[in-house]
């Protein structure tokens, strides 16, 4: 008898004889967690099954964001995981096992070579199906459609650095030192929000584009997408807290990018100027909330392993020109300050 992959879950749920194993894997920083599953010989031919359990926390008026977004991008012909089979009153997800490799493991694993940077070109391509058909897919009912990065929620992002970095790091001046920091990158934000806004899937980076055995890619954790400007996305990839892109990469991907974006009439500046003022002014935000969430999950929930990204992240703030000519008195604050973090909690320090 042949079975399908949702025909073999079914029986699971109630022989679990017919899965061979259950392991758990690494999960990221939210309070999901994933399994990868394997059949029983029985049901040999069919692949490995990864599933998600998530909290009832999750559920956003009576919609799991996972599952709205993921019926959005697929419309869209956007490569995310296949949804095999969904549990709610178990508060389980089966999806496709799209492997443990991420794009940050195959620069790990090639370095920068033409198959990367092929990556890199593909995983971009991707990004213009969410910005440009997940957009026009949306509906007012959609979850994203209702959020957005406004002037609130990036402030937002910039006092969570405060609250769990500086503040943390030094009790006696983190309150002079955070108003100091949320007025001089108000500018940077004042401008972002006057930027469009469209579908972004709000963490596109290296860690979350997953490569394939065949070369392909599938796109992971975009349960909290909501609209932004365009360069949202692209300044998650191209600054990336964990691969440091070389400077010519990151200026070919950033004008690959703005021409496919040109040709499917997405509003991304009268100039190359332009656009790269925006992009570098999103940079700046980005990674500082990256820092934020660095140092949070660090000193709060005492998961060190983020600490070795802090570095590179801090080093992209230092590079972007953007910083150093349109906003130097916030350079000139920021970056001795972030150093001065960073030695407080450096493992070798």
């Amino acid at each position: 008898m042949t079975f399908s992959i949702e025909q073999a879950l079914m029986e699971g749920m109630k022989d679990p004889g017919v899965f061979e194993s259950v392991v758990e894997l690494e999960g990221d920083a939210s309070t999901r967690r994933y399994y990868r599953i394997t059949f029983s010989p029985r049901f040999s031919g069919l692949p490995s099954v990864v599933m998600m359990r998530y909290p009832d926390s999750h559920i956003v008026d009576g919609q799991l964001p996972f599952l709205s977004v993921h019926a959005i991008l697929k419309k869209a012909s956007v490569s995310v995981p296949e949804v095999y089979l969904h549990i709610p009153e178990g508060n389980l997800v089966f999806l496709e096992d799209a492997g443990d490799r991420t794009l940050m493991n195959l620069v790990d694993e090639r370095g920068f070579d033409e198959e990367v940077f092929r990556i890199y070109r593909k995983t971009l391509q991707e990004l213009i199906k969410i910005q440009k058909l997940g957009t026009e897919l949306l509906t007012p009912e959609d979850l994203p459609s209702r959020l957005s990065f406004d002037s609130e929620k990036l402030t937002e992002e910039m006092v969570f650095l405060c609250e769990h970095g500086i503040k943390n790091l030094f009790p006696d001046k983190g309150e002079e030192l955070s108003r100091t920091l949320l007025s001089l990158v108000s500018p940077v934000i004042e401008n972002l929000v006057s930027l469009p806004l469209f579908l972004t899937h709000r963490d596109y980076h290296s860690r979350n584009i997953m490569v394939t055995d065949e070369g392909e890619i599938r796109i992971i954790d975009f349960q909290d997408a909501r609209m932004g400007p365009l360069v949202y996305d692209v300044a998650s990839l191209l600054f990336d807290s964990y691969v440091s892109l070389p400077e010519s990469w990151r200026t070919k991907l950033a004008a690959e990018y703005r021409e496919m974006a040109r040709d499917c009439s997405l509003p991304v500046g009268g100039t190359q100027e332009e656009f790269l003022l925006s992009l570098g002014e999103m940079a700046i935000q980005r990674n500082l909330k990256a820092l934020g969430t660095f140092y949070y999950m660090s000193l709060v929930r005492g998961k060190g392993k983020y600490l070795p990204s802090i570095p590179l992240t801090i080093s992209h703030l230092k590079g972007n020109p953007v910083l150093r000519e349109r906003h130097p008195e916030l350079r000139n604050f920021v970056i001795p300050l972030l150093e001065r973090m960073w030695e407080e909690v450096r493992p070798d320090g």
